[in-house]
């Protein structure tokens, strides 16, 4: 069984265990540790702060994550994303993960960080949290919808059902040009075959009815925890110690199964 777990469960368990009775309670289960470069990016956040106790507390995650037996390296979510719309083009199905050589690379990285060594993930966070921060959804998600700022009353449910805008979402972004040739049927009649495209599709839907709905629109946090439901199709099983995210997250991403660490732990 592979299992993605959310960044706070790597620090709940280095609380409980060590890397080696992590490993071995992981057997017990029969599962294999699925990670992605999200999770480094959250842990990693604290490094651009001035707090020294926040940045050991990060290499301590990094050590930690390290010394476990990592067994699969998701690929970026758009590389995800695109192997979805090329899989409906072509019937052949491309598999989320890293090779090998990739995946030495990425857990030499984490071990890097794990050694104080910052520089390179420094710069990658900097230009990651600038980008969202220089990019005020909501503002931009009204100009070109006017008619939401207007109307309070629509419904995520309504939203996602809708063929019109899950193709409006596509249109609108980077992957237009893998998605030209494809019909809405083949896309969206079974989601569950293309769940990283579907899951992008549903946290995109999402944000815009944070947008119109809400004052601020989607926060920080919402654009993490909806990264992270994207990359769990790469797993069996998506394991997180928020309560919120195992709430709303079925309406995202229905394609998976969320436990919260308490239950994982207690089976």
């Amino acid at each position: 069984m592979k299992i993605y777990f959310d960044a706070n469960i790597y620090d709940l368990a280095m609380n409980v265990m060590s890397p080696n009775e992590f490993k071995v309670f992981l057997q017990t289960k029969g599962a294999d540790i699925v990670i992605g470069s999200h999770i480094i990016y959250e842990i990693g956040r604290c490094l651009l702060e001035d707090n020294k106790k926040k940045i050991e507390k990060a290499k301590s995650l990094y050590a930690y994550i390290s010394d476990l037996d990592i067994s699969f390296i998701i690929l970026k979510i758009d590389d995800l994303i695109i192997n979805d719309l090329r899989e409906a083009k072509t019937g052949i199905h491309y598999q989320p993960y890293y090779e090998y050589r990739n995946k030495k690379s990425f857990i030499e990285e984490i071990r890097r960080l794990a050694d104080g060594d910052i520089t390179r993930a420094r710069e990658f966070i900097s230009k990651r949290e600038k980008s969202f921060n220089d990019y005020n959804f909501r503002q931009n998600f009204l100009k070109e919808n006017p008619l939401f700022s207007q109307d309070k009353r629509i419904k995520y449910d309504e939203l996602i059902g809708k063929c019109e805008v899950r193709r409006q979402i596509i249109d609108k972004s980077q992957f237009k040009k893998y998605a030209d040739s494809l019909s809405n049927n083949s896309l969206f009649n079974e989601p569950n075959k293309h769940p990283y495209l579907n899951s992008w599709i549903n946290a995109n839907i999402y944000f815009n009815y944070l947008a119109c709905t809400t004052n601020d629109g989607p926060s920080r946090k919402h654009t993490s925890d909806l990264r992270q439901l994207i990359c769990a199709n790469a797993a069996d099983l998506f394991v997180t110690d928020d309560r919120g995210l195992i709430s709303r997250g079925p309406k995202v991403n229905p394609f998976i199964k969320i436990n919260g660490w308490d239950a994982f732990y207690q089976k």
